[in-house]
Formats: C-alpha cells, structure tokens, sequence
C-alpha cells in the first residue's frame, strides 16, 4: 500500500498518514512515518509537530473531514500536556511559534464552525505602517484605473472624429489595447498571487516550495506589466 494512503490510529482517531505528514507531525524529533505511526496507537507522548509545517497547513484549512481529524488529534495531544509549547519543534522562529500559539488556543477554546474563519484571522499581523502603504497602494491603483477609464473614453471620441485618418484611428486603438494590458497585468498579480499560492500548496504540501513557486510566477507577471509600461512609454515618445 502507498504510505501516503496508511490510515493511522491516534488515540480514538484514525486519520490519513498523509495529513499527519503535511503538518509536520513528529515521533521522537522525526518526521512521522508508517512505521513510526504505529507507537501513536497507545503511546502519543513522542508525538510533536514542526511549528512551521503546522503553521502552513492550518492558513490553507477549511474544515474539510481530514482538517477536523486533525483538530481532533491536536486536542488529544493538548489534553494531556501542560504547555502547548510541549507539543512543538523547532521553534526558533519567535513569530511562527507565537502564531501557532495563538491558532491551537483557538483549537483548543473553539472546536466548532467558528474555528476555520478564526484560523485564517489569526494569521501575522502586519505592521501599522506597513498596513498603511498597502491601502495607500490599493488606493493608487483605484485612482490608477479611474484615469484609465477617463483616458479610454476620451481617446475612444477622438477616435470617432471625422479629421483622423484610418492610420490614427488605428493607432489610438493600439495604444488602448496597450494601456488596458498594461493595466490587466498590474492587476493580476494582487488577484492572482493568493490563488497560486493556494493551488500550488495543495500540489507539493509545502507552503515554502508553493511560496517559491508563486514568487517566481510573480516575477513574470510584473515583469509582463513592465514590458508593456515600457513600451507604451517609447511607442508615445516615437
């Protein structure tokens, strides 16, 4: 049998060896494994998880039968310990360990529908100046869109214009089909960025290779929106 495919025992739980494994769940400071589950079935006082693999796998939970297998484990496992932070590895990263802190309190206090939204809220919380730069970003970007609109249709009545000739009506239309690719591009990177990374986690199972992977899709998508910025600028210019 596929060891992805084990079901394994913890306490009264039988839960996939695969959901263990993408949440970093430990025996003795190792990864868990077919043969290592096995001392899960009536000894779960070696059992531990990585801060950061558990950290990943509860922001993309939604309550899905496996997610509330695992919350069930995690409550077992908190019912016998007396600090929380017994049950983590690998903690060295103060603001992983604080955040998961802070998730298996809500575990713990909220085993019901109100978990998955409170799960997803107690994620790292930003800077005040850093929130600050993110809405005057979004706020560019709306004034952005509202001067694109304003220049399509003034160049869209400037095409309709008896005085230009085939060639210069063809040529607003080129420089509109540019400044809405432009603008497409620049827009899809903030709609497209949490959707990839969402679907590329679901892949591999690790949020630091779906994070790589979303960087680099990034990378191309500004650089698409770039390209088509520069060419605007020198195609105007000439």
């Amino acid at each position: 049998m596929c060891e992805t495919r084990v079901i394994v025992k913890t306490g009264a739980t039988h839960i996939q060896l695969a959901t263990l494994q993408q949440a970093g769940a430990q025996v003795d400071n190792q990864p868990v494994t077919a043969q290592s589950a096995r001392l899960l079935t009536n000894n779960t006082n070696k059992f531990t998880f990585d801060v950061q693999q558990l950290n990943d796998y509860l922001t993309f939970a939604n309550g899905s039968q496996e997610n509330l297998k695992l919350v069930s484990v995690i409550n077992q496992q908190l019912s016998r310990v007396l600090s929380k932070s017994q049950l983590l590895t690998n903690e060295q990263d103060l603001v992983s360990s604080a955040l998961l802190l802070e998730r298996l309190s809500a575990i713990e206090h909220n085993p019901d529908k109100t978990l998955w939204p409170r799960l997803r809220q107690n994620s790292v919380k930003l800077p005040r100046y850093a929130r600050m730069m993110n809405k005057i970003g979004y706020g560019t970007q709306a004034i952005g869109l509202f001067q694109l609109i304003n220049s399509t249709h003034t160049m869209l009545a400037e095409q309709q214009s008896t005085e230009l000739n085939d060639q210069q009506r063809a040529e607003i239309g080129k420089n509109i089909a540019i400044a809405w690719s432009a603008a497409a591009a620049n827009f899809s990177t903030d709609i497209l960025q949490p959707l990839l990374l969402k679907s590329a986690y679901k892949i591999t199972g690790s949020y630091r290779v779906a994070g790589t992977f979303t960087g680099r899709a990034v990378i191309f998508l500004n650089a698409m929106a770039a390209g088509f910025d520069i060419y605007y600028a020198y195609d105007s210019f000439s």
